[in-house]
This record gives structure tokens, sequence and C-alpha cells, in this order.
């Protein structure tokens, strides 16, 4: 038996199109059973980007799109991926 997937259970990456507004209309329609915010395992995708992004420019453009799809996430995701960042973030200056 197989189950459908949709692109809206997808998330958006860094290397293709950033996601436009109309492609966030169509996920929030999709949403609309889970109070119009993505699935919960976006989270956590993007915050194991944020820490497997080996160069400070792949992690400013992770944030770039998290920046762009935050609407569909909820205040408290949006504050930990911001913990997540800034972290990873002082990793890489330290690094340097």
């Amino acid at each position: 038996m197989s189950t459908f997937v949709s692109y809206a259970d997808i998330p958006p990456i860094v290397g293709v199109e950033p996601p436009t507004p109309q492609d966030i209309l169509c996920w929030r329609k999709r949403w609309k059973k889970n109070k119009f915010k993505a699935p919960d395992f976006w989270v956590g995708f993007y915050a194991e980007k944020f820490k497997l992004a080996a160069y400070l420019k792949d992690l400013y453009a992770w944030g770039e799109l998290v920046g762009i799809i935050k609407l569909g996430l909820s205040e408290a995701a949006v504050e930990w991926l911001r913990k997540v960042y800034v972290q990873e973030k002082e990793y890489c200056l330290q690094s340097l």
C-alpha cells in the first residue's frame, strides 16, 4: 500500500527557486488541519541543516529560507530555530 505525499509536506530547500507568496498560500490551505502551520518535522529538518552548514554562507542561505517560510512555523519553533542558528553562527565564526 502506498501513501500519497504532497509537495506541501516537503520543506523547501536551498539551491532551488525560493518559495513564492503563492506557494505559501497553497501550503497554508494544505495545512488547515494543522492550524495553518507546517508539519512538525520541518523544524527539526531546518535545525539539522543549520548544524550541517559547512560554511557561513551556507548557514546564511538556510537562514534566509527559514525567514521566508517562518509564517508557517509556530512562534516557539521560530524562536528555537533562531537559537540554533545563532549557536551555529558563533561556531562558524570561531572556526575562522
